[in-house]
């Protein structure tokens, strides 16, 4: 399916438990100058394995998904958000990375819209992003303003398995309360 724009990015947080903590970051553009640009995200295909007999190709085998990863492009990508994330520390006013540092498990969820302009709901459901290169450029007769690129691997959830989902609000059967079940499970929310 075809998408327009790139509205919105949600990165949530998630606990041990695969549950959504109070953690989410709405980059939307609309507060402190901060959007996405591009959201990446590959290997959702399955590794594909021919096997072969009576020398030939006989059958593929094919099954899951690939290596998923996402690698997103953010103007202005807030020190707090990064710091949750990447599992950062600030100690001081000084956000600090380490021999000792973990990333925390998200989901997250991308927000465009199709081409008859209803929203599309792009999903991964449990992965871990690094902290980002720095990519410093001096001013000429423009100014310059770097993005911040974060990259992410994105793992099945251990609950059910998945790791992907898209949902389509033109869809008769598409359901905000599902589609927020599914992206963003709780212990609060009602089986």
């Amino acid at each position: 399916m075809a998408t327009v724009g790139f509205e919105s990015i949600v990165i949530t947080v998630l606990d041990e438990n695969e549950k959504a903590t109070d953690k989410k970051f709405v980059l939307d553009g609309k507060k402190d100058k901060n959007g996405v640009v591009e959201a990446n995200i590959t290997g959702l295909a399955p590794t594909k394995t021919k096997n072969y007999a009576s020398n030939m190709a006989i059958d593929v085998s094919a099954k899951g998904t690939g290596d998923v990863k996402c690698e997103l492009s953010i103007y202005n990508l807030p020190d707090d958000c990064l710091s949750e994330i990447t599992g950062m520390e600030k100690v001081n006013g000084i956000y600090q990375l380490g021999k000792d540092t973990k990333p925390r498990f998200v989901s997250v969820e991308c927000l465009s819209s199709d081409i008859n302009g209803n929203k599309l709901h792009i999903g991964l459901l449990k992965g871990m992003f690094g902290a980002p290169d720095s990519d410093l450029k001096t001013n000429d007769a423009n100014v310059q303003t770097a993005q911040d690129k974060i990259s992410g691997e994105f793992i099945a959830r251990s609950s059910d398995g998945l790791v992907y989902g898209k949902a389509n609000e033109g869809d008769k059967d598409f359901s905000q309360e599902a589609w927020e079940k599914f992206i963003r499970p709780s212990d609060t929310q009602a089986a």
